[in-house]
């Protein structure tokens, strides 16, 4: 059971708890930059978004800003966040490539 309110954890974490909402295994794959863009490029994306995209990536990573925990879901919706592990249940049919969208 996961701890309500925001919480930071890491790509492993998030494939484990994708994991366990649909009942397969997933693992998390550190993509480089170059292999990103190519695959970017080659499912139709144009090549300055690409680059674009990935430049911002590289840097939002780099710099740490990824890993910052913010309240802005609950200062902007006037809710507390849900976790992780429940947004992962909402989308388990998505994640397991069995429906376009949530139910609900």
């Amino acid at each position: 059971m996961s701890s309500p309110g925001p919480s930071r954890f890491s790509h492993a974490d998030i494939a484990a708890k994708i994991s366990a909402a649909i009942g397969k295994p997933v693992s998390y794959v550190n993509v480089p930059p170059e292999a990103a863009f190519q695959a970017m490029v080659a499912a139709g994306v144009p090549e300055w978004l690409a680059k674009d995209y990935v430049a911002l990536l590289v840097k939002v990573y780099a710099t740490g800003a990824a890993a910052s925990v913010t309240p802005v879901v609950a200062d902007l919706t006037g809710k507390p966040p849900r976790t992780f592990d429940q947004l992962a249940r909402d989308f388990a049919g998505v994640f397991a490539g069995r429906q376009s969208q949530p139910v609900g």
